[in-house]
């Protein structure tokens, strides 16, 4: 019987898939500007854990057009895991440093133990141990946020090495163990910490590798032609199942937090499955082509994610020094979300935009490379090869 034929997405599901973090960014901002006393449990973990998900589709997608496979030399695929982690970050660090100068000068500015903590931790941000500080002052971190990042890129250190390793097709086990690994951290971790200690029990490197490892093995399901209607029934079963199993279980820390964001990643998982299938994606398309902006939402991820909070911040505080008074939540909740998008976007264009340009150009030059000038004795063996042209 002969293997299922590789396939590929087309720029358009690629996109939609892209719109699906957008989604997912806009519902993270909406629950940082909602009082958490209106949900009966977290809900940015979950909606994390879906983004998660895009952002290991889209890693496999870098890795695959990479070509890092097990023929290559060991050195050779070290290399090119080497150049695809510092290009990845050309993109992605200047971003986060533009972001915590802004905290930085905030601190200097409010001057109050809270703020003033970043003068202390500022290193740590930058060396994407954000979720370290979270470790060290738990509740009273701030900036808090930063744990979902350095989680997120500690990973994908983690996933590039073992490529360079293993090669990019050997990379199943590895993923799949990370799944293993990533539920029972936040089991383990939701038992042994939670409620008090809740960056130990949930935001570590593990405990987001199992969203982020099943948005890779979903890209490599598809390349590798794996019946969309298979991977349909078995994510819908999948789902299915842990819903029922969180529902008979007890209402604890540790089941929440396990159970809620797998059964958000395998949701994402779910649409994914949806948007890249021929036969479905092009309503998805449509869709999509009808509110652009849920893609640009997924372009400018980056930006919305690290300035969200400040903006909060600054809103918070502006309105208390102008008036006296502590702001309405619906208020802030009002002017919050559209103000933090406005100036996500003008952080996306006057920084990120010209960052990967940068990339671009850099890569364009370096897979260019000007033709070595034959022989004379070769350039005279092909005049004398190559065919006369025909008078037809």
């Amino acid at each position: 019987m002969s293997a299922p034929a590789r396939r590929t997405t087309t720029t358009a599901m690629d996109a939609s898939v892209n719109g699906l973090r957008g989604i997912t960014l806009l519902l993270i901002v909406l629950t940082h500007y909602v009082p958490t006393s209106f949900f009966s449990g977290n809900i940015a973990r979950p909606v994390a854990a879906t983004m998660m998900v895009v952002t290991g589709y889209f890693l496999a997608l870098i890795l695959e057009r990479q070509g890092i496979e097990a023929q290559e030399p060991p050195l050779t695929r070290l290399r090119r895991a080497i150049s695809l982690f510092a290009q990845r970050h050309i993109r992605i660090w200047p971003a986060i440093a533009g972001v915590i100068a802004m905290y930085v000068l905030l601190g200097h500015w409010i001057g109050d133990r809270t703020t003033t903590q970043i003068h202390d931790t500022w290193p740590l941000y930058l060396a994407y141990m954000g979720n370290v500080v979270k470790m060290i002052h738990e509740t009273e971190a701030f900036p808090a946020h930063f744990w979902l990042i350095s989680a997120q890129e500690q990973f994908v250190l983690a996933t590039l090495l073992a490529c360079a390793l293993l090669g990019y097709r050997n990379l199943k086990s590895f993923l799949v163990g990370a799944v293993i690994v990533g539920i029972l951290a936040r089991l383990v971790g939701g038992f042994l910490w939670m409620p008090d200690r809740p960056a130990l029990a949930t935001e570590t490197p593990l405990a987001v590798a199992d969203a982020l490892a099943l948005g890779m093995l979903v890209r490599m399901a598809i390349v590798d032609g794996t019946s969309r209607t298979a991977m349909r029934r078995s994510l819908t079963a999948a789902i299915l199942l842990l819903a029922a199993a969180w529902a008979l279980l007890p209402n604890t820390w540790a089941f929440y937090f396990t159970l809620v964001p797998l059964i958000a990643a395998l949701v994402g998982c779910l649409f994914i499955t949806l948007m890249t299938d021929e036969m479905r994606s092009h309503r998805i398309e449509a869709f999509m082509r009808a509110w652009p902006w849920l893609i640009l939402l997924g372009q400018m991820s980056l930006s919305i994610f690290l300035l969200h909070p400040l903006v909060n911040v600054l809103l918070t505080l502006g309105y208390t020094a102008a008036t006296g008074l502590a702001i309405d939540w619906w208020l802030l909740s009002l002017v919050g979300p559209p103000l933090s998008l406005l100036v996500a976007f003008l952080y996306f264009r006057a920084v990120e935009v010209p960052l990967r340009q940068m990339r671009r150009r850099a890569r364009s030059s370096a897979s260019i490379k000007p033709p070595a000038a034959p022989s004379a004795a070769l350039a005279k063996t092909q005049t004398a090869a190559s065919p006369t042209p025909s008078t037809a």
